[in-house]
């Protein structure tokens, strides 16, 4: 079973204040590094399908998540209470995402708390806050930092339920919900039962916990699994993975859970001396320490699932980082317990100096902060996010556009590009235009977007006819600009007058050309 480590002759009063005191400022901190700043950068795609699902009346949301995104359908159920209270702002609908990271974060403290001093599980909360795959987490409005929160709670009450020795409690019920309201929340959150598994395989607990930890597994399992089912038929939405590189480790070192830049290096290091350290110590067959206990729970929680989709995804589409994000927490605590075998490793080699523990891990940690806020600062400019630009189209749009003009988007872009989605993300700059290819709203389709006509089939339709004004939002690459509908418009009569570049978007103004005759409606 799993020891608490022994603590000092101190007053117990001050041991409950600091049980309750440390985890709350660990959290209030996690949460406030994820909130300031996070209404800065523009929405996207992904984001845009957590919002206009929210946005839809409950029997809506029920219809598009039995033909896409069941695999998030929890999450979307829970922002559309949201917002039906506090708004969907950029800053609202992402709010929920920064208190699961204060509710990570603090859950690290209890967890680590049990195997050692309170000064070392604040510190080991604290990484959490501040790693950048929790700050890019707590700053989007998906439901990826909610699946740290979990995944982080029911590794606690695991083992809350190992140091009680106990197999029919309250715990139990507890893991067992959790897990099966987790798993509709975020489908791979089904992985961390399989980390569970690897971790009480190294500490062996009792035949018992191993009987009730698989019953309550299973149960939980078998109340999530119609989702599950409902989610696997889905999965030919994100086939799209499939033709992109994100599996591979160019991609995914530096983006699991770090950043480009030395944070990477630092981070991958310090979690390499930790596993050196771990795995040195079992082929020793050393007694089994409270930390060598911890290092066995949050091993497999850190790197199991990344393995086990890296391996699913060789076979079908099925991994981007974004995905790591329950394991984000458990890396934290990997890289403070790698800064500890750094510290103990310089104490015993220096006999003249010695450093008390706690201010010598408390000086590295403050260290990987500074390394870590340039990538902080980095998530917080205004196209951090996939580059998007949508509230600058709607500025422009707004401060251009007369009552009565038409708008044309872009259609030929991936859902997540399409610069429609500015109208439905920063909506108040839209309000003079008529947006003339919507066939369907996307409240009233099984997919999470809008349905839209072809421009050859707006001209012909005659949806033009009465607009002398049209304005065209295309997206832009690099150097290259989209050409959408502008063919079709100069031969229905316009003409290009305006031409305003944004950063991953060009707006254009066409007018009627004088003489300039109306398209003919289709007969």
């Amino acid at each position: 079973m799993i020891e608490r480590v022994p603590q000092p002759g101190t007053e117990q009063s001050r041991l409950r204040v600091s049980a309750v005191l440390a985890p709350v400022l660990v959290g209030l901190a996690a949460f406030t590094v994820s909130a300031v700043g996070s209404w800065i950068p523009n929405l996207w795609g992904d984001e845009a399908a957590s919002l206009l699902s929210a946005q839809r009346s409950l029997p809506s949301l029920w219809t598009m998540i039995n033909h896409v995104d069941a695999v998030h359908a929890g999450y979307y159920v829970l922002l559309h209470g949201w917002i039906s209270v506090f708004g969907d702002s950029p800053f609202s609908i992402r709010f929920p995402s920064a208190l699961a990271v204060g509710a990570a974060a603090a859950g690290i403290v209890v967890l680590v708390r049990f195997f050692s001093r309170t000064w070392f599980a604040v510190l080991a909360g604290l990484a959490c806050a501040v790693l950048p795959r929790m700050t890019y987490a707590g700053e989007e409005a998906r439901s990826y930092a909610m699946t740290a929160t979990i995944a982080v709670w029911l590794t606690v009450i695991l083992v809350a339920a190992m140091r009680r020795d106990r197999h029919g409690d309250r715990l139990w019920i507890a893991y067992g919900v959790l897990l099966a309201l987790g798993t509709q929340l975020f489908l791979y959150l089904a992985l961390i039962p399989a980390a569970h598994a690897m971790a009480m395989a190294m500490l062996r607990p009792a035949r018992a916990f191993w009987r009730v930890w698989l019953k309550t597994s299973l149960i939980a399992g078998a109340f999530a699994l119609p989702f599950v089912v409902l989610a696997a038929s889905e999965h030919s939405q994100i086939s799209f993975l499939a033709d992109r590189n994100d599996s591979t480790l160019p991609v995914v070192l530096p983006n699991a859970f770090f950043a480009e830049g030395l944070v990477m290096y630092v981070g991958w290091g310090l979690s390499l001396v930790t596993i050196v350290a771990f795995v040195v110590r079992r082929i020793r067959r050393t007694a089994w320490t409270p930390i060598d206990r911890l290092t066995a729970i949050v091993l497999p929680w850190a790197f199991a699932p990344f393995i086990l989709l890296e391996a699913l995804n060789a076979l079908i589409p099925a991994f981007t980082s974004r995905y790591l994000t329950m394991c984000a927490p458990a890396v934290a605590v990997v890289i403070v317990l790698g800064v500890r075998e750094i510290v103990l490793l310089v104490q015993r080699a220096t006999t003249r100096m010695r450093w008390p523990a706690a201010l010598a891990a408390g000086a590295a940690t403050v260290l990987l902060v500074a390394l870590v806020v340039p990538a902080w600062a980095d998530q917080r400019t205004p196209y951090a996010k996939n580059n998007s630009d949508w509230s600058q189209i709607s500025d422009t749009i707004g401060a251009s556009a007369h009552p009565g003009d038409a708008i044309i988007f872009d259609e030929t872009v991936r859902p997540s590009r399409k610069t429609r989605l500015a109208m439905h993300a920063y909506p108040a700059g839209f309000a003079n235009v008529t947006d003339v290819g919507l066939s369907k709203p996307y409240y009233e389709v099984a997919n999470w977007a809008d349905a839209t006509l072809p421009i050859a089939k707006v001209i012909s339709s005659g949806r033009l006819d009465g607009f002398t004004r049209v304005w065209v939002v295309e997206y832009a690459t690099g150097g290259t600009v989209d050409t959408y509908g502008l063919a079709a418009l100069e031969a229905a009569g316009f003409r290009r007058t305006e031409s305003v570049r944004e950063h991953s978007s060009v707006i254009y103004l066409y007018e009627r050309a004088a003489g300039g005759s109306e398209a003919t409606p289709a007969p």
